[in-house]
């Protein structure tokens, strides 16, 4: 054996063993292309769904687009499902890599619930404040609509004066 395969060998086995720890997992290419045609149909199903009339007149009653806003997150949850499982690898990760994957996952699904809480809250009525139990974003909402409003009537005023102090001059 030359020296070139003896070095070969042993970085090989150097490489195999791994003091008992799981080895990394190499995902077939016959995984990555399934896995990429589940999601070229799911794409193509959430167009469908999109544009299809039949959903269209579907959700109408319903109250506008919410039905097919809700079928695209749910083929979008899929999707995503495909991804972290298989192009991340936490299929054959361990559990705590799975455990932590799911606090993430529930960690943002609590912030955004947080998000709609606080938009969609009566506040409590304090004193001082103008409105008492208009939600805080129609309230910020309106808050910003007088401020540009205001701001544009005092610009309005300047342009007049501007204007008649140049028409007192000719």
């Amino acid at each position: 054996m030359s020296e070139l395969e003896k070095d070969i060998t042993t970085e090989a086995a150097m490489t195999d063993d791994h003091g008992g720890h799981e080895g990394h997992h190499i995902t077939p290419v016959s995984h990555l292309t399934a896995t990429f045609l589940k999601l070229t149909v799911l794409m193509v199903l959430t167009i469908f769904a999109a544009r299809s009339e039949f959903l269209a007149g579907l959700t109408q009653s319903d109250g506008g687009i919410i039905g097919a806003n809700v079928l695209a997150m749910l083929i979008a949850f899929v999707k995503a499902g495909f991804v972290v499982m298989i192009f991340m690898g936490l299929k054959w990760a361990s559990k705590l890599s799975r455990f932590f994957a799911l606090l993430g996952v529930l960690g943002f699904a609590f912030f955004i619930f947080l998000v709609f809480d606080y938009g969609f809250r009566n506040q409590e009525p304090v004193s001082g404040w103008e409105r008492v139990g208009t939600p805080s974003l129609q309230r910020d909402r309106e808050r910003a609509d007088d401020l540009f409003s205001s701001w544009k009537r005092s610009k309005n005023q300047v342009s007049h004066e501007d204007e008649a102090a140049g028409d007192g001059g000719h």
